[in-house]
């Protein structure tokens, strides 16, 4: 089986196309060239570099992690939806796809765990950017019958996250501080919960779905466990024996940001057979 990943530099498709190379015929592609035989250098915003992938590759499946984050609402939807509707209307529809969308996607829910069919409500450019994703994913989908899964990644945890975001910001800083030693963290709200989920967790959700003729709907990548982020930051630093001081940034702590996400991962359980439950120390040795 061949099976293309999109978005294959960054974190979650590094390990994605590593998880899956031991089961599949793996291609690759992304903006930024690698030396490999089987990536393609490719802008998905650009329908030329869409067809030209297509053709070149013809997968049986399509892991379609390419996107943008940020708060940019024009490079949101050129980034996220633009190229999810060039890619879906371009492979062939007996393609099976599984878009990557996101938690941000739900949006502010009161109830303790988050289910697939719960309402979509994002308070965030980017949660706004990925729903209009799976809106325009599906409405392509039904026209062209083609498979498609969409897959809701909780808060991923791994080594190499951005920077932007809050847990690749601590380990960068953590990083560069002698074991003993002491930094500070500048921060926004750190008394938020979220459902912090293991890349290695994540890109095997991702190669099962791929792989299987059953995979369709709706599917949360999560723990069904929550954990502050100031019990994470505490667990990181203790986990390389650094001394780590929270300074709350007013600005920071202005932006919009839900007080607690946090899935339910029985669909994912029951179709597959796939569960993790990470204790917070779990968490800090996933960030490394």
């Amino acid at each position: 089986m061949r099976v293309l990943i999109t978005g294959a530099t960054g974190m979650i498709g590094r390990v994605t196309a590593t998880t899956l190379a031991r089961r599949a015929e793996v291609w690759t592609t992304s903006r930024t060239p690698i030396d490999s035989p089987t990536h393609l250098v490719a802008d998905l915003t650009e329908l030329r570099d869409v067809e030209r992938l297509a053709t070149a590759v013809e997968p049986d499946a399509v892991i379609h992690l390419a996107g943008e984050t940020g708060r940019d609402e024009a490079a949101l939807h050129q980034g996220n939806v633009v190229a999810t509707q060039q890619l879906l209307s371009t492979v062939s529809n007996t393609t099976r796809i599984i878009v990557v969308g996101s938690a941000a996607e739900y949006g502010d829910h009161q109830q303790d765990l988050i289910d697939e069919t719960d309402a979509t409500r994002p308070v965030t450019a980017y949660g706004r950017s990925k729903l209009a994703q799976t809106e325009a994913a599906r409405s392509i989908a039904a026209k062209r019958a083609i498979q498609l899964t969409i897959a809701r990644p909780f808060n991923v945890v791994g080594p190499d996250l951005p920077t932007s975001t809050a847990i690749g910001n601590a380990t960068e800083r953590i990083r560069t501080t002698a074991r003993g030693g002491h930094t500070t963290l500048t921060v926004g709200r750190t008394d938020i919960v979220r459902d912090w989920v293991p890349v290695r967790f994540v890109a095997d959700a991702l190669a099962t779905m791929a792989l299987s003729s059953a995979s369709s709907g709706v599917y949360n990548i999560c723990t069904g466990v929550g954990h502050r982020l100031d019990d994470v930051f505490d667990a990181i630093a203790r986990s390389v024996g650094v001394d780590v001081d929270l300074i709350t940034d007013p600005t920071l702590a202005a932006l919009p940001a839900v007080d607690c996400v946090v899935g339910a991962p029985h669909r994912l359980e029951t179709d597959f057979g796939l569960r993790c439950a990470p204790s917070v120390d779990d968490i800090a040795a996933a960030a490394w």
